[in-house]
């Protein structure tokens, strides 16, 4: 599923740069999220703050998973 349509960036092109060990302000510079309507920048950061259960971003919809992994 795309995160952000824009700069056609797919969840699992986030993970992937997920496993880098960057900070999710690192990757959505390098990938350019949010850097154009903006619209995704929410969703683009719940997916990288909510890792799944192997430690990369889960495939997720806002509404159905609102990172019940939190405290």
């Amino acid at each position: 599923m795309y995160i952000c349509v824009c700069k056609a960036i797919t969840e699992e092109k986030a993970k992937v740069a997920l496993k880098s060990g960057r900070s999710i302000n690192e990757i959505m510079k390098k990938l350019g999220i949010g850097t154009d309507c903006g619209t995704c920048i929410g969703h683009a950061i719940e997916c990288l703050k909510c890792p799944g259960p192997s430690g990369s971003a889960n495939s997720h919809t806002p509404s159905k998973n609102n990172c019940s992994n939190k405290k």
